[in-house]
């Protein structure tokens, strides 16, 4: 469960200098947005000392009781392209349904939330969303009160500007619960 490890965060200032302080004795992988999915907020790839996109070619840095400074330089991937994704929530008789709809878009495998803010949903089901192009992303939609929330299923899929994703509200909460367990499992 990734939310269990220990992570150190450091930010760089304008000239990509960075500081992490305090660093536990262990082993450590250092890296660029290694532990959340690209958002419009943070666009870029996950990036691994020695500037490797894939954590199976990374090193691990080991830090000692007592280590001095040591200094590790990475290079910056691109930034990803945004790119608005539209989409928008029905019933099961293909109409925006009455009872404020929401989304949810998340991590892949329904984990942290991408979205800093709730997504604005029209009078017809319809919602816009700023996402990093080629990124895996998954999402779910509900309405009605909490007790009695119709969602959908939820989904994965992949950015992109040109498709539009479709949530039908069909699913009693245990139903959805039953499908994120599923989406949710390696």
């Amino acid at each position: 469960k990734r939310w269990l490890n220990p992570r150190l965060l450091g930010e760089s200032d304008e000239r990509g200098v960075y500081v992490i302080d305090g660093i536990p004795p262990g082993e450590y992988f250092l890296g660029i947005n290694i532990r959340r999915t690209p958002t419009k907020e943070t666009p870029y790839a996950a990036t691994y000392y020695p500037n490797t996109h894939d954590v199976k070619d990374a090193v691990a840095i080991a830090f000692m009781e007592g280590a001095a400074v040591r200094s590790y330089d990475l290079i910056a991937p691109e930034r990803l392209r945004v790119v608005t994704v539209r989409g928008r929530i029905i019933n099961t008789s293909g109409v925006a349904p009455e009872s404020r709809p929401e989304i949810r878009i998340k991590e892949p495998g329904l984990y942290g939330q991408i979205e800093a803010e709730p997504l604005k949903v029209d009078g017809q089901g319809r919602f816009d969303v700023q996402l990093c192009e080629g990124v895996r992303y998954s999402a779910f939609a509900f309405a009605g009160p909490t007790r009695d929330a119709v969602y959908s299923e939820p989904m994965e899929f992949t950015a992109r500007a040109d498709e539009e994703l479709v949530f039908v509200l069909n699913k009693s909460g245990k139903e959805f619960n039953e499908l994120r367990r599923k989406l949710a499992q390696p």
